[in-house]
């Protein structure tokens, strides 16, 4: 049984066809769907909680209508509420499982008048450390003031994973769905255990938490110098392994080379000008000793790199130690050492 002959079979639905000159709009959805494309079907949701795509297993082919680039989607209509809110969903399971270590059901609504989010912790449910039991609240349910815009549980401290009975929970609607586990004393919203899903009319989805939260993970940009003294660590430790790799070892010591050729690891002879600095790689100090470097050509220059200059004579002597050293970081012997006076 293919999926649009289960669906038939099943449902009564909208079917459209989304032309590519008469495309579908918002308005034309029903709650189920059946939505007709160039190179596939979907099964549509639509309610004011949002939208949900999910591609049906129907081979079905029309140019003459709009290709969707995607085997499944959803949107939600409604303002995603703040981080805040989902850490005080959080204290309320952490709360219930230090007293009982039950699991406990909440829902957010969202409030179409004021516009906000209403947190109601399920006041009919019978809860245990393996399931709860409960009743909707009927003043939120049944007004149309109030969307559901996410049911989540806690599972104390069980991993986050639906189980049989949420399964079959939580295909009534069309909403977020969340559990929460792995809960104690010390969590936090980014170090419990955590899933949210939507169900698309045939299929539970995943979603990302910031996709139900707003600010959950604010980017913070990282400043120039920072970066530039990042990409520095990068590059002598790239140009430190390629060096390694290429010079011999005599006495468990690696020996730098001196005035001459030196091979690289890629089979590009270069030649090394000045020897004036003993144990230092005069290959780096000849031909990478220049801010721009990158810019220079491949017969002049290898793809990593240390710009000795940039160090002093103390840096450059800890530096060698470390590219010697093969025990990890902390090396007592490069750390270990006097501050040089100023």
């Amino acid at each position: 049984m293919t999926d649009l002959t289960e669906i038939n079979e099943h449902s009564i639905m909208n079917v459209l066809f989304d032309q590519k000159d008469n495309q579908i709009n918002i308005e034309q959805l029903d709650y189920l769907n059946l939505v007709f494309t160039r190179d596939g079907i979907f099964l549509v949701q639509k309610n004011r909680f949002g939208i949900s795509f999910e591609r049906i297993n129907q081979p079905y082919k029309n140019r003459s209508l709009r290709r969707y680039k995607f085997n499944w989607a959803t949107e939600s209509f409604i303002k995603k509420p703040d981080k805040l809110m989902f850490e005080e969903i959080l204290e309320c399971f952490k709360y219930i499982a230090k007293e009982t270590k039950e699991e406990l059901l909440i829902i957010l609504y969202w409030d179409t008048i004021e516009e906000k989010h209403i947190m109601d912790i399920v006041k009919v449910q019978l809860i245990t450390g393996g399931s709860v039991k409960y009743a909707y609240n009927k003043k939120y349910e049944m007004e149309d003031r109030y969307i559901k815009y996410l049911e989540i549980h806690s599972h104390n401290t069980m991993g986050a994973n639906f189980s049989g009975t949420d399964n079959g929970d939580e295909k009534k609607i069309l909403c977020f769905y969340g559990v929460i586990g792995k809960i104690s004393e010390h969590s936090n919203i980014y170090s419990v255990d955590q899933k949210f899903r939507i169900w698309t009319g045939k299929e539970f989805r995943e979603v990302n938490p910031w996709e139900v939260f707003d600010s959950y993970m604010k980017t913070i940009e990282i400043r120039k110098e920072h970066k530039d003294q990042m990409d520095e660590v990068l590059r002598i430790s790239k140009a430190a392994a390629e060096l390694k790799k290429t010079s011999p070892m005599i006495g468990g010591q690696t020996q730098f080379p001196g005035v001459g050729v030196h091979k690289l690891s890629n089979g590009k002879e270069v030649e090394v000008i000045e020897d004036n600095m003993p144990m230092i790689p005069n290959i780096f100090d000849s031909l990478l000793a220049q801010n721009d470097f990158e810019n220079m050509d491949d017969d002049e220059l290898d793809e990593s790199g240390i710009i000795w200059e940039n160090y002093d004579d103390d840096e450059r002597e800890m530096l060698m130690e470390l590219i010697d050293e093969n025990t990890g970081r902390g090396v007592p012997n490069v750390f270990n050492r006097s501050l040089p006076k100023n």
